[in-house]
């Protein structure tokens, strides 16, 4: 049985998805040589002389650096867009790079990367702020991060279980609310970009329109 054909994007929709794609993905991908690690031989980056364990920062900063980036394309072109479509886009860029710093604060406190030598990886949890009695962890005097595939196994829910229910309930709620409002913010951005050329694209055939009449 084949599977039904989706249908396609609008033109409109289509520009909008490659414009997210090639500020969010493209983007961050060509700001992989300011990374350094080896990549460009002789040359040293800043973040080259900080801990092994501040690199996770990497993909924060490559979603801050396209706010600035979809700025320079929405203001490069004609200026003499609406008051209403600038103020809301400068609305927009603030609230999207507050959220961007507050979620990775967020994060930061609320997570944390841990190695995992059977799978050659690092794996993310989320965590509470003192583990409960029970958990092995406290009973050993051991912090979450050195009992994590000791103590206790690797397996998030038994992680989770080392903290009360409700705080990481509470903690998961955040995060994730921060991450919809960010992705939303991007969107809008994005957005706001999108009507401001077809703004700029239509005005043209309008004055022609009316200097013919």
């Amino acid at each position: 049985m084949e599977r039904p054909k989706l249908p396609g994007l609008t033109p409109t929709t289509a520009k909008y998805l490659r414009y997210l794609v090639s500020f969010v993905v493209t983007f961050g991908v060509g700001t992989s040589p300011l990374w350094g690690g080896g990549v460009i031989p002789g040359f040293t980056s800043i973040l080259d002389m900080f801990p092994q364990d501040l690199r996770d920062v990497i993909p924060w900063v490559s979603l801050l650096m396209s706010v600035p980036a979809v700025a320079v394309q929405f203001f490069s072109t004609d200026r003499r867009q609406p008051r209403r479509l600038r103020r809301a886009f400068g609305g927009a860029l603030l609230a999207l790079t507050v959220l961007i710093l507050t979620t990775y604060v967020v994060y930061k406190v609320f997570v944390i990367r841990i190695y995992i030598p059977a799978a050659d990886t690092k794996v993310a949890y989320l965590v509470g702020a003192n583990p409960r009695p029970n958990c092995e962890c406290a009973k050993r005097g051991l912090e979450i991060r050195e009992c994590i595939g000791f103590a206790i196994s690797v397996n998030p829910d038994d992680v989770s279980a080392c903290f009360p229910r409700q705080e990481i309930a509470v903690r998961s709620a955040v995060l994730s609310v921060l991450y919809m409002l960010l992705m939303m913010s991007l969107g809008v951005l994005i957005g706001l970009l999108i009507l401001k050329e077809t703004f700029v694209s239509l005005r043209g055939p309008v004055r022609a329109a009316r200097a013919a009449r």
